[in-house]
């Protein structure tokens, strides 16, 4: 027979989530305004459009061109 004890796991049980007061939540307007006020989030947020703009662009002409090239009529 042996000795040894066998290792007992708890599971964890998750936390409830809890919704905030409506007092804290902040409206789309303020959210907005947050966004604008702080420089540094409006810049990188410029700056993702504009590569994701030149990007969906890029894409479109690559498309154009292999349709072109290819011969392939769209009905």
């Amino acid at each position: 027979m042996s000795t040894e004890q066998k290792e007992i796991t708890v599971k964890k049980t998750r936390k409830p989530r809890t919704r905030k007061p409506v007092s804290e939540l902040v409206t789309p307007k303020q959210a907005q305004a947050n966004y604008r006020a702080d420089p540094e989030k409006l810049a990188k947020a410029r700056a993702c459009n504009r590569a994701c703009y030149y990007k969906r662009k890029a894409k479109i002409q690559a498309m154009e061109k292999y349709i072109k090239d290819n011969n392939i009529t769209i009905e």
